[in-house]
């Protein structure tokens, strides 16, 4: 049987716009290095404030920072606005739960704006998850537990020993950078830098990091 091969979301982001908005982002300076490589590929990358921490992990005085600073109610108006205005194509956050993101969220799809989310890594800690419209309950990914199986043909092991390690979650996963897994990006990411500094962002690798597939 034939395998799908899926682009990973970061790539399908790069190619789907050139006016890139960021709300709020995990702790630490992941959307600061984020932005400075969306540039180096030829972005404008545009970037809300909302609080001091936001711009401590990124400075207001990045290109095209907007510290908002305006009550909860006006920022529906205040997006829609900015939106039109710069001609952003894809909203980006952290988590589309947050009160603003669900705000961001309606109004980019009102607008046909890209809205694209991370989460925490779903398959292992120190990842970072990139889906487009939504993560978690909102997340794309399939329910069915036949489009793995079909997918994968590798699972259908014989090996009854390496079963059990998948069932159990124990799976060896090679300690690479990053991974790329179905059409769900995950990028590794730092919580636990107080650093502003821009670092490159990490290769990104398909196939649960068995090979390599692109870098950025």
């Amino acid at each position: 049987m034939k395998q799908t091969v899926l682009k990973n979301n970061l790539q399908n982001l790069l190619e789907s716009a050139e006016n890139i908005l960021l709300l709020q982002s995990p702790v630490g300076d992941f959307f600061l290095r984020l932005a400075n490589w969306l540039t180096e590929n030829g972005k404008t990358v545009h970037k809300f404030n909302f609080n001091a921490g936001d711009d401590y992990f990124y400075p207001p005085t990045q290109a095209h920072t907007v510290v908002f600073n305006d009550n909860y109610d006006a920022f529906p108006e205040f997006l829609q606005e900015y939106i039109v205005q710069h001609h952003i194509q894809a909203v980006v956050c952290f988590g589309d739960t947050r009160p603003y993101h669900v705000i961001a969220k309606r109004i980019a799809n009102e607008n046909q704006v890209g809205f694209w989310a991370f989460e925490e890594g779903y398959f292992r800690p120190y990842y970072i998850t990139l889906e487009k419209d939504g993560v978690n309950a909102f997340s794309p990914l399939p329910r069915r537990a036949d489009f793995f199986w079909n997918n994968s043909p590798s699972w259908h092991s014989k090996n009854t020993k390496r079963r059990r390690r998948y069932a159990a979650g124990l799976c060896p996963w090679p300690k690479t950078p990053s991974v790329t897994i179905s059409n769900c990006s995950a990028t590794r990411t730092s919580t636990r830098t107080t650093s502003t500094t821009a670092h490159p962002m990490p290769a990104i690798t398909s196939n649960c990091g068995r090979s390599p597939s692109s870098s950025v």
